[in-house]
């Protein structure tokens, strides 16, 4: 015997102030389960739309969310530290992941390299 939960509810945002295009968000969440769906009005966008694709799940001590293109480890935990009201106060990950960024001198000869990186905040500093 299968008891299936009835606990569903769906959400949709449109958003057409970033392009000319409207893009549709859908979120859907079942029994702790999260799942995300896009799609564009505009064909030229149609390769980055997604139908329900798993964002996270709850388990007691925080949510586990999926890793892609990572066959190692298909899944990350994340943990979440409370304080005696149970906000969440600090999430705890699993995932290892390392951003390098160069180092922001606003020197001549490197200025190039760091607007890829720094370009808003180098406009705002002249």
């Amino acid at each position: 015997m299968q008891i299936f939960c009835k606990l569903y509810s769906r959400i949709i945002y449109c958003d057409n102030k970033t392009s000319s295009a409207d893009v549709t968000t859908t979120a859907d969440y079942l029994v702790g389960f999260v799942y995300k769906s896009k799609s564009y009005s505009s064909p030229e966008l149609s390769e980055l739309a997604y139908s329900k694709k798993l964002q996270f799940f709850s388990h007691e001590e925080g949510r586990v969310r999926p890793l892609e293109g990572n066959n190692e480890t298909p899944f990350v935990y994340d943990y979440f530290i409370k304080d005696h009201l149970g906000n969440v106060r600090m999430i705890l990950t699993e995932e290892e992941k390392q951003d390098k960024y160069p180092v922001a001198s606003l020197e001549d000869s490197k200025i190039e390299i760091e607007k890829n990186y720094y370009d808003k905040y180098i406009q705002c500093s002249r």
